[in-house]
């Protein structure tokens, strides 16, 4: 019955209904039917569902400029997460001043200066 519940709100979904709209409709259909139980079971089935059909392919590496996409420190965390280092999606976030966040395949590694700036602060203020 699960799985029934969960292919129908798929199927509306991936056809473009407003996802606001179809939640509360099938709420209400699951209310109806005595079967509320399985509105959590279900989402969560749409979440793994979702996930898996848009597994990131390409690691993703933010820089604050784009010579930092060349440096070590991303080569070493591209092989650390097991993705090719030749091959890699690049952004830049002015933001993170400097170093590197690379994500791939659910894990992320934050080298940037950003965050180390942020967890030196922490550890002063701390103690």
């Amino acid at each position: 019955m699960k799985q029934n519940y969960l292919k129908a709100v798929s199927v509306l979904l991936k056809a473009g209904m407003p996802v606001e709209r179809v939640l509360s409709n099938f709420k209400q259909l699951l209310n109806k039917r005595g079967h509320k139980a399985l509105y959590g079971v279900v989402l969560r089935g749409l979440i793994v569902d979702f996930e898996s059909n848009n597994n990131q392919i390409n690691p993703v590496v933010t820089v604050a400029n784009a010579n930092d996409a060349k440096s070590d420190l991303v080569k070493n965390a591209l092989l650390k997460l097991q993705a090719n280092p030749e091959n890699f999606t690049t952004e830049i976030d002015k933001s993170i001043i400097g170093g590197a966040i690379i994500s791939y395949q659910h894990q992320m590694i934050d080298q940037s200066y950003k965050t180390k700036l942020k967890n030196l602060y922490q550890s002063v203020i701390t103690k």
